[in-house]
C-alpha cells in the first residue's frame, strides 16, 4: 500500500512538494573576475556579501574573499559564490565539485517541516537545519548518496522595488542554526512581522540599521558599471544595460557513475519524475518543466569536465531574439562560446558559454511543458540543430508561463 499525506488538501505520496529550483551555490577562486562575468555581462545584480568582517566566527578564517549573493529577479539571490577555501570545511566531501549546495522550494512551512520529518523516516542524511541570513530562508539541507547538499526550503526575502536586502544588523538577531539533529518550529511568523521585531529589537538597543554588507563593495560595483553598463539597447521596447535579460534559473545538470541509482534517489525521496532517457543522460522534473534536474554519465560528449559533478546550469531568457542577440553581445565581449543550437528531450535552443571559473552556463529559450497527463515529446519529434535558426519553431507550449522566475508562497 502506498503511504499518502495531506499536503494543503491534496494527497500526495510525500510530506511535500518541489515547485522549482530556487538558487545553485558555485565554489570560486576569482572574485572581481567572477562578479565582473555575472553582473557586467549577464546582468545579475548583487546582493549581499558575507565576508571575514560580518561572517560567522567558524567560517571567517576560510573567507579571504566574500560570500557572495545574486539575483536575477525578484529572489533576494538565485546564484551565490563561496570561496574555494570553504571547501576545507566539508572533509573532502566537495573535493570533487563546484557545487556548494542548490535549493528546491517547496508550497509552504508545513511542507518544509514534512520533508524534515520524511528525510528522517528514510534515513537521509540531514546536514543542519537553519533560517539563512543573508535571504530569510528556512531550511533544511540534506545530502544525496553521492553527497551532493542540497535543501528544501520556505520563505525566502523578497526584494521590492527599492532593490535592497535586509541590513546586516537584521543577521544575527533573525538567524539560527540548529545542526543535523534540530528541529523546526510547529509555527513562524511572517517575514514581514519577523523583520519588523528584529528592526524594533535593534533599534532599542541603539544598534546601527543603516549599515548594509555591499558597503566595502560599492567602489568595486561603479567600476563594473562604468566597465559593461553604460550602453543602453532597446529590448522589445525598454532600454536595457544588455540587449537581453535573465529570466529563470530552470534546470541544474551533474554527472555519476551510476545515474540511474541517483535517478532513483530523486524519484524516491524528492519525488522527482522522469521526462526521458537517453543512453547517457536521464532527465527529470518535478513540476511543468520538461527537467529540473540532469543526471549525466561521465561518457557523454556534454561532460566537459570529467572531474567536476557539475556539468552545466539552465537559465532560461524570455525571448528567443534575446538569445541570439545574447550570442553576439557576449562574443563581442569575449566570452567564450561552446555551442549553440536547439538540444533534446527537452526543446531548448541554447548557448553555451563558459565562465571564468570554467563552468559551463547554458541559456536557453523554450522548455518543453508537461501536462495534467504526464506525456512528453516523442523520440521520434527530437529535432536536434547545430544552429540557431532564423526563427524558433512554434508549439502550443511557446510562451507558457515557463519563463516566470518567482513567486511567493
Amino acid at each position: 500500500m502506498i503511504e499518502s499525506y495531506d499536503v494543503g488538501g491534496v494527497e500526495l505520496e510525500r510530506p511535500f512538494k518541489a515547485r522549482r529550483l530556487n538558487h545553485v551555490v558555485w565554489y570560486y577562486r576569482d572574485f572581481n573576475a567572477t562578479l565582473r562575468f555575472y553582473q557586467g555581462l549577464l546582468g545579475l545584480k548583487l546582493m549581499d556579501c558575507i565576508d571575514s568582517k560580518n561572517g560567522p566566527p567558524a567560517m571567517c578564517p576560510f573567507l579571504p574573499t566574500p560570500f557572495f549573493f545574486m539575483t536575477m529577479g525578484p529572489d533576494m539571490h538565485n546564484l551565490a559564490f563561496v570561496p574555494e577555501t570553504v571547501k576545507q570545511t566539508f572533509d573532502g566531501r566537495h573535493d570533487d565539485t563546484t557545487i556548494n549546495h542548490y535549493a528546491w522550494d517547496v508550497g509552504s512551512y508545513e511542507e518544509l517541516r514534512g520533508s524534515l520529518r520524511y528525510f528522517r523516516e528514510k534515513q537521509v542524511e540531514i546536514q543542519e537545519v537553519a533560517l539563512r541570513m543573508p535571504g530569510s530562508n528556512y531550511a533544511v539541507y540534506y545530502y544525496d548518496p553521492e553527497s551532493n547538499m542540497q535543501h528544501t526550503q520556505s520563505s525566502g526575502e523578497v526584494i521590492g522595488w527599492q532593490g535592497t536586502s535586509k541590513p546586516l544588523a537584521a543577521w544575527k538577531v533573525m538567524k539560527w542554526v540548529r545542526g543535523p539533529n534540530g528541529e523546526l518550529d510547529e509555527a513562524i511568523p511572517s517575514d514581514e512581522d519577523l523583520t519588523s521585531q528584529a528592526l524594533l529589537t535593534l533599534e532599542g538597543a541603539r544598534k546601527d540599521t543603516g549599515d548594509h554588507s555591499l558597503n566595502p563593495y560599492r567602489d568595486l560595483l561603479v567600476d563594473i558599471k562604468k566597465e559593461l553598463e553604460q550602453n543602453r539597447f532597446n529590448v522589445h521596447g525598454s532600454f536595457l544595460p544588455r540587449p537581453f535579460k535573465l529570466t529563470k534559473l530552470t534546470y541544474l545538470a551533474i554527472q555519476s557513475e551510476d545515474p540511474e541509482a541517483l535517478a532513483a534517489f530523486y524519484t524516491r525521496i524528492n519525488g522527482f519524475k522522469i521526462s526521458a532517457k537517453t543512453k547517457d543522460a536521464i532527465y527529470l522534473r518535478y513540476g511543468a518543466d520538461h527537467h529540473g534536474l540532469v543526471i549525466y554519465s561521465p561518457e557523454s560528449p556534454d561532460v566537459i569536465n570529467k572531474k567536476d559533478k557539475l556539468v552545466r546550469t539552465g537559465i532560461q531568457l524570455r525571448t528567443y531574439q534575446e538569445l541570439k542577440s545574447a550570442l553576439v553581445y557576449l562574443r563581442d565581449n569575449g566570452v567564450e562560446i561552446l555551442g549553440k543550437g536547439r538540444s533534446f528531450p527537452g526543446g531548448e535552443y541554447f548557448v553555451d558559454i563558459m565562465d571564468p571559473e570554467k563552468r559551463q552556463v547554458r541559456l536557453f529559450f523554450y522548455l518543453e511543458q508537461v501536462g495534467w497527463d504526464g506525456t512528453t515529446r516523442s523520440p521520434d519529434r527530437w529535432k536536434p540543430l547545430e544552429s540557431l535558426p532564423e526563427k524558433a519553431e512554434v508549439s502550443e507550449d511557446t510562451y507558457n508561463f515557463e519563463h516566470l522566475s518567482a513567486y511567493s508562497f
